[in-house]
């Protein structure tokens, strides 16, 4: 191995470098993610590709391209077409270069594609209560009119226990069967019985 290093140019070893160190940290890295390990943090540089500085819209759907497994991306491939352009072929060190970073680019792009749309893949588990009109669900504590009590609803696939009060200031005994029909101050229900 130190044979093959020794005998190439400077721009040889560099690609090499950068192909077995880039690779190296490139593979470790998805190696600890997929078992759940860490580094002591992500170390990510997030760049935004969606150039959308209006402060309207989602920030996060832009590309993240600077991150530490995207860097490694781009050195791993820059290095890997580097050497084997540079192995393989006859053309100029200035072409090899330009591939070598037209390579390592798209790699990037193409790793923060698949962390976009694995992202999109987590769970949201929060509920906007407003998305409770409508649904039925259970008296839980006697609602006492105005007083209120409580209900049980499930609301985007997850049972809820909220406080409520009835619309029309009648007693809804526990277990008995309601609609939500409104939502006060984002905290609390307004039933009937259903």
């Amino acid at each position: 191995m130190m044979d093959y290093f020794d005998a190439l140019n400077f721009m040889g070893k560099i690609y090499f470098i950068c192909a077995i160190g880039g690779g190296t940290i490139f593979i470790v890295r998805m190696i600890m993610m997929i078992i759940g390990g860490d580094f002591g943090g992500d170390g990510d540089l997030d760049v935004h590709t969606d150039f959308d500085h209006s402060g309207i819209g989602d920030h996060d759907a832009g590309l993240h391209i600077l991150t530490f497994q995207g860097i490694t991306a781009f050195i791993m491939m820059f290095g890997l077409v580097g050497l084997v352009l540079y192995e393989n072929t006859a053309i100029g060190s200035i072409f090899i270069l330009l591939f070598s970073i037209g390579a390592g680019v798209l790699v990037a792009y193409f790793i923060a594609f698949i962390f976009k749309k694995m992202k999109k893949l987590e769970a949201d588990g929060t509920v906007n209560l407003l998305e409770s009109i409508g649904c039925v669900g259970t008296v839980y504590l006697t609602i006492k009119g105005k007083d209120g009590g409580k209900v049980q609803v499930v609301v985007k696939e997850q049972l809820l226990t909220l406080d409520a009060i009835s619309e029309n200031d009648e007693v809804i005994k526990t277990g008995e069967e309601i609609i939500v029909t409104n939502v006060i101050n984002d905290n609390l229900l307004v039933v009937n019985k259903y």
